[in-house]
């Protein structure tokens, strides 16, 4: 959608459709007339049996407890899936240090989470697909968290059990 000095854009791809989950992720671009657009990354999860959204924390059991456990591993994994991303890059090996990746110079870290939604998740056949808010959609680290890492933190029952047992 586009008007003089407004212009908006959202792409939705499905990531996880079954009889008992539905999630997607939906990225949206907004220019208002500013010289900074605007990039958001959207994640939807519905749980089907109820019709409700799901949050981050209805999947997990005990999840202001165990946020900072859970947080660490999607930290551990975005890090380890960026770093994938410079190595595999064609630079020099000078410009291969993360030190070096314009992405990674603020780092995520757990003492600087701004809320309990700083992550947009997705579930996907192998796993959780967990993105990192960035303010440059070129640096939006994504990774995917297997559900047998996430196994033991999930809700007794709920829908990260169910499509971690499959």
């Amino acid at each position: 959608m586009e008007h003089d000095d407004f212009e908006y854009d959202a792409d939705a791809e499905v990531t996880h459709a079954s009889d008992q989950v539905f999630s997607l992720f939906i990225d949206t671009y907004v220019v208002c007339g500013g010289p900074n657009p605007s990039y958001d990354v959207i994640g939807v999860t519905f749980d089907l049996r109820s019709g409700r959204r799901l949050a981050l924390s209805d999947l997990f059991g005990n999840f202001k407890k165990r946020q900072s456990q859970i947080f660490a591993l999607f930290v551990e994994e975005l890090r380890t899936a960026r770093l994938k991303v410079v190595r595999d890059a064609d630079t020099s090996p000078a410009e291969e240090s993360p030190n070096q990746d314009d992405c990674l110079q603020h780092e995520l870290t757990i003492g600087h989470m701004r809320e309990p939604y700083y992550f947009d998740i997705a579930f996907a056949r192998k796993g959780l697909r967990v993105k990192a808010d960035h303010a440059s959609p070129a640096c939006e680290p994504e990774a995917t968290v297997r559900y047998r890492r996430l196994k033991q933190w999930a809700r007794p029952g709920g829908a990260l059990q169910m499509a971690g047992a499959k």
